[in-house]
Formats: structure tokens, sequence, C-alpha cells
């Protein structure tokens, strides 16, 4: 359940409550699944978020993030400011 406003503004539990599925509010993606191991490249043009780098505190640690060349890069597998990232499997979401 995710508790939003009029305006579609994450609230706390004062405030007016709408309950909704993720998917009616928001676009959901898997990430981009790696074939083979990551050659990594300290100038590399796209930096990887892997399971390790999700923190306990539910946020990403992007100092430990590698940074790989990965040609013809699909936007739908970037993350941008502001997405949610989920762990699908491992510690609890």
């Amino acid at each position: 359940m995710v508790c939003l406003n009029r305006r579609n503004n994450i609230l706390d539990n004062r405030a007016y409550f709408v309950e909704a599925k993720i998917k009616d509010i928001a676009t959901v993606r898997v990430g981009y699944s790696f074939r083979s191991r990551l050659d990594v490249s300290r100038d590399g043009n796209v930096a990887v978020i892997q399971m390790k780098d999700l923190l306990d505190d539910n946020t990403v640690g992007c100092d430990g993030v590698i940074r790989i060349d990965l040609d013809n890069v699909n936007e739908r597998h970037l993350v941008c400011k502001g997405d949610l990232v989920f762990r699908l499997r491992g510690l609890s979401s």
C-alpha cells in the first residue's frame, strides 16, 4: 500500500490517505541482467548498482558502485534521481 494525498505526494501517517496499487501509480521495471562478469572501467560510461550497493536503510550506496563501458544503453535501464530501487531477493524489503 502506498499512502498519497490528493496531489499524489507521499505523506506521513497524520495526513489523508488513499490506498493504491503500485502498478496504478508508477512504472515498474526490472534491472538489466548481465550475462557475464563485469569488466570494471575506471572511466566507464555507466555506473552499475548491484545488490551489495543497496544499504540496510533502503538507500543506494553510491560510493562503492563500479563503472563499466556499455554501448547502446537502453534508457529504461537507467536509474534517475527520485526513482525507487527495490531488492527482489535477499534481505527483506
